[in-house]
């Protein structure tokens, strides 16, 4: 196992971060569409809000 350069720590710093951001907005899509239309409002919420929150991340 050696250490990683300076450049390689930058490199896998960022990662994960776009999934939190999908997990984020997809806890908040998914209770604010099971306001709206129960189990099936539910689970539109949370890829739209997750698709939301990642391409946000993105930007």
């Amino acid at each position: 196992m050696r250490e990683l350069t300076y450049e390689e720590a930058l490199k896998v710093d960022g990662q994960g971060g776009a999934a939190a951001a999908f997990l984020e907005g997809a806890g908040a899509g998914a209770l604010a569409g099971h306001f709206v239309g129960g189990p099936v409002g539910c689970a539109f919420g949370a890829l739209i809000g997750g698709g939301i929150c990642a391409a946000l991340y993105f930007l």
